[in-house]
């Protein structure tokens, strides 16, 4: 393989392990609410925390390996400072930019049931009821507010609607 070649699949790996580290940051930071959130379920609370221990590990992992590909690239590219390879990759010291700015604007949905709550972080809602989602979380638990409340709805009970 040629330097060029070598030089072109390492910024393809920094570019997938960067995306990979954003994601799993915005996920931690989902897993954060979610544990404040379960401030009075010590259980709820305790699997949110287990979660986010685990991701705060992937992303620790993942920015160790990110440094070592960067030394590799810049090890290829002469060991010098500069970039070769058009626009300069991006940098993800976890200061670039607060959590916050990779949160999505809250999502407006309509209840397909009616929903009780079954516990005190979760919401009821009527069949119908239209209410925004601030959060989609993959475990099939959104984080919703309705009127001046907050907490969690079941993904399966809501329809996205624009």
């Amino acid at each position: 393989m040629s330097t060029e070649e070598k030089i072109s699949k390492l910024e393809g790996q920094i570019t997938k392990l960067e995306g990979m580290i954003r994601a799993d940051e915005a996920q931690a930071s989902a897993l954060e609410r979610m544990s404040a959130a379960y401030a009075k379920d010590p259980v709820g609370k305790k699997k949110a925390d287990a979660e986010l221990a685990e991701f705060n590990g992937r992303i620790s992992e993942n920015k160790a390996t990110l440094e070592r590909l960067r030394g590799e690239l810049s090890s290829l590219q002469g060991g010098d400072s500069g970039y070769s390879g058009g626009a300069e990759p991006a940098v993800d010291d976890g200061a670039a930019a607060p959590a916050d700015g990779d949160e999505k604007p809250p999502v407006k949905v309509r209840g397909l049931y009616d929903y009780t709550a079954s516990a005190d972080t979760e919401l009821s809602f009527k069949e119908g009821d239209i209410f925004y989602v601030t959060l989609q979380d993959d475990s099939g638990w959104w984080y919703a507010t309705i009127d001046d409340k907050q907490g969690f709805v079941p993904e399966n009970y809501v329809e996205v609607i624009p």
